[in-house]
């Protein structure tokens, strides 16, 4: 529970990297731990794929992903891909266990719907 906690907060104070730094640890033996659908194991992954759609490839503190209605960073398209990824498959999770109206899972289906369109903005700029 206090990986969960202090994952969210150093997402909200922007420090992506020491957050994804601490869940890609946490995940894995949390998971081993708790088992795929364990409620905590769905929150610890959501919060590390928000760190990694939210971490960019210059490292601005000023851009954000997620929350903001404007896309303003340069996302490194190997963790949005990531997170994209990771998204899904906690969506199905919750969507199985919590319901699709849940509160949590409407919340991370909107990430994914977030996280999905700049994928693949990110991915037509680059073609662009």
């Amino acid at each position: 529970m206090a990986a969960s906690n202090v994952g969210r907060v150093l997402n909200q104070l922007r420090l992506y990297d020491e957050a994804k730094s601490l869940l890609c640890a946490t995940v894995p033996t949390s998971r081993q731990a708790l088992g795929n659908d364990h409620r905590l194991v769905l929150e610890l992954s959501s919060i590390y794929a928000s760190a990694l759609a939210n971490s960019d490839q210059d490292g601005d503190p000023s851009s954000k992903v997620l929350g903001d209605s404007v896309w303003t960073a340069a996302p490194n398209l190997e963790n949005m891909v990531l997170a994209q990824t990771i998204y899904e498959d906690v969506v199905r999770r919750m969507r199985r266990v919590l319901g699709p109206s849940h509160p949590t899972t409407r919340h991370v289906e909107r990430n994914l719907e977030i996280v999905r369109g700049n994928v693949a903005r990110t991915r037509a700029a680059r073609l662009g």
